[in-house]
């Protein structure tokens, strides 16, 4: 039997999917740590693995059907789409853009974001400052 770090993999399975069911029954992961021998940070990490094993590949599985329904529809719209036929265009272009989405094709987008923080210093500076622009521009 395949054996994993601290027992084998079908023991540390059942001991994941126990970290699990004591979760959602609401215990703390300190508390669920303590039951099963192991720090709070094992069996955290204990349980993020199994989740992961578990649904990483449902997940695949998932995008490789959704990417066929889609490339089925596009194939359908086809000869629509060759006559230039503006509807079955568009819409094409729209099933083209979910399945560069789910394929993960697409440039990635860069953002720009600037913030500005204005605090009660910066606002008694702001002030000083427009006394003072009004004093100099009464004076010229």
């Amino acid at each position: 039997m395949a054996q994993g770090q601290g027992g084998n993999v079908a023991e540390r399975a059942e001991q994941a999917r126990t970290v699990f069911e004591l979760r959602l029954a609401g215990h703390s992961m300190a508390a669920i740590g303590d039951q099963l021998g192991m720090s709070q940070a094992a069996a955290y990490r204990l349980m993020s693995k199994w989740i992961n094993d578990l649904l990483t590949p449902k997940a695949a599985e998932l995008r490789e059907v959704e990417a066929a329904r889609l490339e089925r529809l596009l194939l359908a719209l086809d000869a629509q789409v060759q006559s230039g036929d503006v509807a079955a265009i568009r819409t094409a272009a729209g099933i083209s853009n979910q399945l560069s989405d789910l394929l993960g094709i697409k440039q990635p987008q860069q953002v720009e974001h600037k913030v500005r923080v204005v605090d009660a210093v910066d606002e008694q500076l702001l002030a000083a400052m427009a006394e003072f622009e009004q004093a100099h521009a009464v004076e010229s």
